[in-house]
This record gives structure tokens, C-alpha cells and sequence, in this order.
């Protein structure tokens, strides 16, 4: 049986900021598409981050490369947006808002590249926990929705796509109790966090 492996660095580097910059793009083109309830559901910080964490998996087969990965599909995503909200939608974006989503990109790409080679490459405990935390990106931006922004169906969705990936983290290979209540608070603290960022930037 052959073994996928991901492309190497010379290839999977631009391919990741290539892929970023089309994600944004299409993030950007489905939410002037998408009804106003389900906005969010194709254009958010975490879906731009799960982007990010599937390519990161796909195209590199080093922590270094996957790191980079991340770090470049995030930072294309957001320059892919804003790009096709100016040159193609030819609406105006604010200027605060984009250097915010670069700065966070700036520093959740890494860690979300580093959580996707853990996921792929890494032993039963990495892998729970990577998988538990990228879960909780989703699960904590899905509360925010539904408590603060309003936005209750596309807000469900994403705490129902964070709960069903904790669980499928949990169900992936047999692994001690300890090992996986690791993996579940390291998913709940992410949930917490990213719950406290929203609100923090929803009130300022």
C-alpha cells in the first residue's frame, strides 16, 4: 500500500499561499451570496483557521514547513479578502479591521500550522490534543455567536461542528483516561479564550 505524503517544502510553501489567498476570495465572494443567518458559517476567524490547519496538514510533512503553512495561509486569507472586497465586490473595507485580522494571523497561523503537523504526524496524545483545540477554535467563535452576536443558527452550527470534532479526536485511537482528559481541557481553554477574545474586540 502506498503512504500519502505531503508535497515537499519547495512545493507545499507557495501552494500554501496560494490556497490562502483563493480562500479568502471565497470567503469574501460566498458571504455577499450567503443569507444574512448563515453569514458567518462561510466567512469567520474560525473557518479562516480550520483553512489554514487543513492545508498546513496537507502540504507539509515537517513542523518547520507546517508552521510556515499555516502562518501563510492565514495571512493570505486575509489579503485574498480584502483584495476581492476592494478590486472585485468594490466595496470599502476599514483599515482597523484588516490590520487586525493580519496581526492575529501574524501569530495564530504558526500555532495553527504546529497544531496540524501535531494532528497528522504526531502520536495518539498530540494528535488528541491538536484536534481538541482546533475543535475549540470552532465551539468558542459558535458561543460568541449565540450569546453576544446574535447570530443563532450559523453560531449552533459551529459549536455542533466543534463538539462532533472533539468527539471523533476522542474516538480516534484507544488512549489512557489522562490522556484524554488532557486533550478535552486543552480544547475547553481554546473554546474559553477565543469566547473571551470575540468579546473583548465586540466591546472595544
Amino acid at each position: 500500500m502506498t503512504t500519502l505524503r505531503a508535497p515537499s517544502a519547495p512545493i507545499g510553501i507557495p501552494v500554501a499561499a496560494i490556497a490562502g489567498l483563493l480562500a479568502g476570495a471565497l470567503t469574501c465572494l460566498l458571504q455577499g451570496v450567503v443569507p444574512a443567518d448563515w453569514n458567518t458559517a462561510v466567512n469567520s476567524g474560525a473557518v479562516w483557521t480550520v483553512v489554514a490547519f487543513g492545508a498546513a496538514a496537507l502540504l507539509a510533512q515537517t513542523q518547520s514547513a507546517a508552521v510556515i503553512a499555516g502562518l501563510l495561509v492565514l495571512v493570505g486569507e486575509v489579503a485574498g479578502y480584502y483584495l476581492y472586497l476592494a478590486d472585485v465586490r468594490h466595496l470599502p473595507g476599514l483599515r482597523s479591521e484588516e490590520l487586525l485580522w493580519t496581526v492575529a494571523a501574524l501569530w495564530i497561523g504558526p500555532l495553527t500550522g504546529l497544531a496540524a503537523y501535531r494532528a497528522r504526524w504526531g502520536d495518539t496524545a498530540a494528535r488528541m490534543t491538536a484536534l481538541a483545540t482546533i475543535a475549540g477554535v470552532v465551539a468558542g467563535e459558535g458561543v460568541y455567536l449565540v450569546r453576544i452576536a446574535g447570530m443563532i443558527k450559523s453560531g449552533w452550527l459551529e459549536i455542533g461542528v466543534g463538539a462532533a470534532v472533539a468527539a471523533a479526536a476522542m474516538a480516534l485511537r484507544p488512549a489512557a483516561a489522562h490522556i484524554r482528559a488532557g486533550a478535552v481541557l486543552s480544547g475547553i481553554v481554546v473554546a474559553v479564550a477565543v469566547y473571551a477574545a470575540y468579546r473583548l474586540l465586540a466591546f472595544n
